[in-house]
């Protein structure tokens, strides 16, 4: 039987997923998943760094940024927070890198306002630590939101970006000029968007007076 700790989605809505842990190696497998059929479509040897093994992939969580970064938070007594490189690249292996060792026990990761949120319970509560991913620095521990616990804290993130460029310009007379544009959308987010409709008005650019046809 297959046995998985934690799933991820990234922005392709490819299914992500650790399983396999060797205490004794630091190694696991990292899982590449067919989201619709359940089927495992590549597995990769992730490392962890000596002397900083977590305890377990069993308590903890995953995020994956709208850029692809890959963040853990593993183990505990004490857990420990590791960004996992060259998981979706031909590399041999994947990474993880330690970037801190918790003060207390996190359950779920997010990626919420541009920082990481790291969220546990003990008997007094709940409660979370922001990570500011810019300058590797753990927050002060804060009180979670009441009403929730830790699991309610989400690492979806739909998000999607849209630009437009001139790509083109025939004067046709002395008042009349065809433009070309060219508009692109892209899903920036780690969750499945479908149906997504994009619309213009480049009246409200030019003037609508200035504008005959589109």
């Amino acid at each position: 039987d297959y046995v998985a700790n934690n799933f991820e989605f990234d922005n392709n809505g490819n299914l992500w997923s650790f399983s396999n842990y060797d205490a004794s190696t630091g190694e696991c497998h990292l899982d590449n998943f067919d989201v619709n059929t359940g089927l495992v479509l590549s597995t990769k040897i992730l490392r962890f760094p000596a002397g900083d093994f977590p305890t377990t992939i069993g308590a903890g969580d995953l995020t994956i940024l709208p850029n692809g970064r890959l963040f853990a938070c593993l183990g505990s007594n004490a857990g420990r927070l590791y960004e996992i490189t060259d998981y979706n690249n031909s590399a041999a292996f994947a990474t993880a890198t330690l970037l801190q060792v918790l003060p207390k026990n996190c359950y779920g990761i997010a990626f919420l306002n541009g920082q990481l949120e790291l969220t546990g319970i003990d008997a007094a509560g709940c409660y979370y630590f922001n990570y500011d991913i810019s300058t590797n620095t753990l927050g002060t521990e804060k009180s979670f939101q009441n009403g929730y616990l830790p699991i309610d804290n989400t690492s979806f993130t739909p998000a999607v970006g849209i630009t437009k460029k001139l790509v083109g310009a025939v004067k046709i007379n002395t008042n009349t000029v065809n433009l070309t544009y060219e508009i692109y959308g892209e899903n920036m987010g780690n969750t499945i968007i479908n149906n997504i409709g994009v619309s213009d008005n480049l009246a409200l650019t030019f003037g609508n007076g200035n504008v005959s046809n589109v």
